[in-house]
């Protein structure tokens, strides 16, 4: 254990000492975000579902992050991990790295944004990727819950980093078939604005879930294992850090304004002659709103 100038006992190592502070700093800002967000969302409805999603995964992260906090505190005044607090956090961090996984996923389709369905393809990346990370981050919950000193802990730990990366990776495939979408797309010059529009978008997309990977995945794990031990907590603020960036940035890219152009959806010819049609009906709204994959 550490003491300080008070001779008040610390069990955390000296590269922890910061952690649960950091995590409950993070924690509140990302209920403060939850916040603004659930703000902007009840001011523009109706938004689309995957909104709704991305406030629920704020509120898992803020959640997940607080309860990683009280982990490391009941460590630090007690020198022992409190099981329920211990339980819980694993439960929540489960949850939120599924929805993460999920959001980012169907973000990178452009279900809602450019289409208001998944393609047949989207659909079995999805049928196939997201149970397998989803048992990746079972498996993951209960490998972390092992001591790391057990055996074959250190090669688990590889093992479901591996296909975690591999998971991930898979994810830039609808990203890569939305931009290759909307290339197709923009050379009809009715929407090509538009399009060309949402282009720039994905590609920006699709830069920062390769930069989101790479540091958290990678350029965390050399942080954690280069640096001294005294500042093993470097590589959570870095983690923490990217995480925040990339919420942000997606928040303000995918915002529900009645002005952002990214999500408006652009229609056929066909669907236009419909949705006139349905214009005369008194659903005609809710009807359309609905094709657009919109929540009432």
């Amino acid at each position: 254990y550490n003491e300080d100038k008070h001779g008040t006992r610390n069990y955390l190592s000296a590269g922890e000492l910061p952690l649960p502070t950091l995590f409950f700093v993070f924690g509140r800002g990302y209920c403060v975000a939850a916040v603004v967000w659930f703000t902007v969302l009840w001011r523009n409805r109706p938004v689309y579902t995957l909104h709704w999603l991305m406030f629920a995964l704020l509120l898992l992260k803020a959640f997940s992050i607080f309860f990683h906090g009280l982990k490391y505190h009941g460590v630090a005044g007690s020198g022992e991990v409190n099981e329920g607090v211990d339980k819980m956090f694993i439960i929540l961090k489960f949850f939120k790295a599924s929805l993460f996984f999920i959001t980012i996923l169907l973000i990178g389709s452009g279900w809602a944004f450019i289409k208001p369905y998944l393609s047949p393809n989207h659909k079995k990346i999805l049928m196939v990727v997201l149970p397998l990370q989803i048992l990746d981050n079972i498996a993951m919950a209960v490998v972390e819950d092992m001591e790391e000193g057990a055996a074959n802990f250190r090669t688990w730990y590889s093992v479901f980093k591996i296909v975690d990366l591999v998971c991930l990776g898979m994810v830039l495939v609808p990203i890569v078939g939305s931009i290759w979408h909307l290339r197709e797309a923009s050379n009809d010059s009715d929407k090509g604005r538009l399009v060309r529009a949402k282009l720039k978008l994905f590609r920006q997309f699709y830069l920062m879930v390769i930069a989101y990977v790479y540091i958290t995945r990678i350029v965390v794990d050399l942080l954690e294992r280069t640096l001294p031990f005294q500042l093993f907590w470097i590589g959570s603020l870095v983690y923490e850090l990217v995480t925040v960036a990339l919420f942000v940035t997606v928040g303000v890219k995918f915002s529900p304004e009645p002005d952002n152009p990214y999500l408006k959806v652009p229609q056929d010819d066909e669907d236009d002659e419909a949705e006139i049609r349905m214009e005369d009906g008194p659903d005609a709204e809710t009807i359309r709103m609905k094709e657009l994959g919109r929540d009432d």
